[in-house]
């Protein structure tokens, strides 16, 4: 057993009590907020078959994608991230319930990507799909959601871009580029590798009206004021439609009343290849990666033979969790935590004690070991108790509370809520 690995491989980690409560209460916030918008939870596999993200053109590139044969001979991959197999899933499973689908989910994806702060080659992705509805009201109110959750969790500074693939497509193909050099583009754009852009401009013998129009697009961001500059980029159907959407999309989100969290970003890209409109990420001041990603993909579900008009918004929950903590905010209200301790011919009660004090919303732990006072106290004090009960002497008398240096006798219907009626 000496040779025998004990830490993770890089990339993954481990979670202690601490921390798998604290991720485990986000998610839960998570769940109940996206429920209260009407969403509805779905679950897919781990693992899907590879053709599936071939089919997608999925965001993270082969390199990423953890691959693996069963014993069958087929290729299998490890979900890279959640869009796809929830489009997979209706356009199998789903043809027939009414639409729009408003679903969501909460679930590990996996990326080998090189691991980094925020950045982890097994991570928790929390979104929703609203899926069947097209239209800029649509993807106002993914977006709404996903501001609303972040502030119910406790963020505040924070913001949301948004920007549009007809757009920045548009204003890339009008270059008269070549296909080398545009690509090249493109791929600067959504690194943000203002740097690379430049260079990749001179080489390419890009003309000085075309460097000027790409410089002026990364400068595309901001307000309102921002769509009013971007019309003289403009040249073409593609892009004026492209800006009318956006502004009806920003005319929704004040109607949401969550417009001030949001900046426009038209020289915006993504790595998916399905993204088709309105795309969306979403950064805080605490950290320099996002919070946020997702857009509208109305072309994805017909790869998989189920034309649908989608739109929807992904949460990574570990970036979420750092965010909060660098914000200081705190854990948010944890249930008391309370210990009972008995000696043994009072065992019976306290685990009847443990019962009612359970359904009335408390976490209790019934000593089993056969504590001594001293250890038992001592042990308390370490798991953070926020109180400890002493069943001692004769049954069904009097227990004692501890809590903190404090000491008392109390009937043990004291220790519930009301007297103990109802309980």
């Amino acid at each position: 057993m000496s040779d025998v690995r004990l830490h993770t491989p890089r990339g993954v980690r481990d979670l202690l009590p601490s921390a798998a409560r604290r991720k485990g209460a986000l998610e839960q916030r998570l769940a109940s907020h996206f429920s209260a918008w009407g969403y509805d939870p779905v679950v897919t596999p781990t693992f899907e078959f590879m053709d599936v993200f071939d089919a997608a053109g999925t965001a993270p590139s082969a390199e990423q994608l953890y691959r693996l044969v069963d014993r069958e001979g087929q290729v299998l991959a490890l979900r890279p991230e959640m869009t796809v197999p929830i489009a997979r899933l209706v356009a199998s499973r789903m043809k027939e319930h009414p639409a729009p689908l408003r679903l969501y989910y909460i679930g590990s994806v996996f990326r080998y990507d090189e691991p980094q702060s925020g950045r982890l080659r097994e991570f928790t992705q929390a979104g929703l799909e609203l899926i069947g509805a097209s239209g800029p009201a649509a993807d106002a109110e993914v977006i709404a959601v996903t501001i609303e959750a972040m502030m119910a969790l406790g963020l505040r500074d924070f913001r949301v871009d948004v920007g549009h693939v007809g757009f920045t497509a548009g204003v890339i193909d009008s270059l008269g580029l070549s296909v080398k050099a545009a690509t090249a583009v493109r791929h600067m754009l959504r690194e943000q590798d203002y740097v690379g852009l430049t260079g990749v401009l001179e080489q390419s013998g890009a003309s000085t009206e075309a460097k000027e129009t790409v410089k002026a697009l990364t400068r595309l961001r901001g307000g309102a004021g921002v769509l009013d500059e971007a019309s003289r980029l403009a040249r073409s159907e593609q892009t004026e439609r492209a800006l009318e959407n956006v502004s009806v999309v920003m005319r929704h989100l004040e109607d949401q009343g969550v417009a001030g969290w949001v900046r426009i970003d038209l020289g915006m890209l993504k790595q998916a290849d399905y993204y088709t409109g309105i795309i969306v990420e979403g950064y805080t001041s605490e950290m320099g990666y996002g919070l946020c990603s997702g857009g509208r993909y109305d072309h994805l579900l017909e790869r998989f033979g189920y034309p649908a008009p989608a739109t929807g918004l992904a949460l990574g929950v570990e970036r979420l969790l750092l965010a909060l903590e660098r914000a200081g905010v705190p854990n948010g209200d944890e249930p008391e935590r309370i210990f009972l301790v008995s000696e043994p011919a009072r065992h019976r009660e306290a685990c009847s004690t443990a019962w009612r004090l359970r359904r009335q919303g408390y976490v209790v732990e019934v000593d089993v070991l056969g504590m001594e006072e001293d250890a038992a106290l001592a042990y308390a004090r370490r798991k953070g108790m926020h109180r400890t009960v002493l069943f001692t002497g004769a049954p069904q008398g009097p227990v004692e509370l501890v809590e903190g240096e404090r000491r008392r006798h109390v009937a043990p219907d004291d220790l519930f809520e009301n007297g103990g009626r109802g309980a």
